[in-house]
């Protein structure tokens, strides 16, 4: 099995799926979606499935009932992908979006490089869009991220691993860099680890 390339935002509001297709298409991409399932916890307790068009309310009520959401599909008709939203606390929401790596290496490297620099600000860009309407919290991009949320954006860093982007608020003031270089941009900022 491949690799995975991870994006995950914690907001404070549930980004409806409807925005995340919106993000793809405007990407000039096309996701096809094949399965939607809801489970318990991490062990798959209670896994059920829905209807790949089961509406935005009814899959709030499962993430708002503390249920994992899963949306899994196929981007371009070639590259295994999905979606995956569950709460991190009672206020604040987790949606994580995967794409395996397989065949497309370039997606892959442990820093942001010259050949995924074009990923990586599509991505930025999309979050200064969507920051405000959804309170964005943090957004972290890598491969085979695991991300340890805490609630000091600090230790979330400190506690995550292969995290190549983080993007927050820049009135995150007392930000430990580690081995991230600290740009600003459209009130946001942006730690990276790049080799370019």
């Amino acid at each position: 099995m491949s690799a995975t390339f991870d994006v995950t935002i914690l907001c404070n509001t549930i980004i409806p799926f409807s925005v995340f297709y919106d993000i793809i298409s405007r990407g000039n991409l096309i996701f096809e979606a094949n399965s939607l399932e809801v489970i318990d916890n991490w062990d798959y307790d209670n896994q059920i499935y829905l209807a790949i068009n089961t509406n935005s309310e009814t899959v709030a009520k499962y993430i708002l009932n503390d249920k994992i959401v899963m949306l899994g599909g196929m981007l371009n008709h070639a590259h295994q992908c999905g979606l995956i939203i569950e709460k991190a606390t009672e206020s604040i929401f987790s949606m994580s979006f995967w794409i395996s790596t397989k065949e497309l290496a370039f997606l892959s490297d442990d820093y942001v490089t010259s050949k995924n620099l074009g990923i990586y600000e599509y991505i930025v860009n999309t979050i200064i869009q969507l920051h405000d309407y959804y309170s964005i919290y943090l957004c972290a991009i890598g491969v085979e991220t695991c991300f340890e949320y805490s609630e000091s954006i600090e230790l979330t860093i400190k506690n995550s691993r292969n995290v190549n982007c983080w993007i927050m608020s820049n009135k995150q003031n007392n930000v430990e860099a580690y081995d991230f270089s600290i740009s600003e941009k459209s009130g946001l900022k942006i730690l990276s680890r790049s080799r370019m």
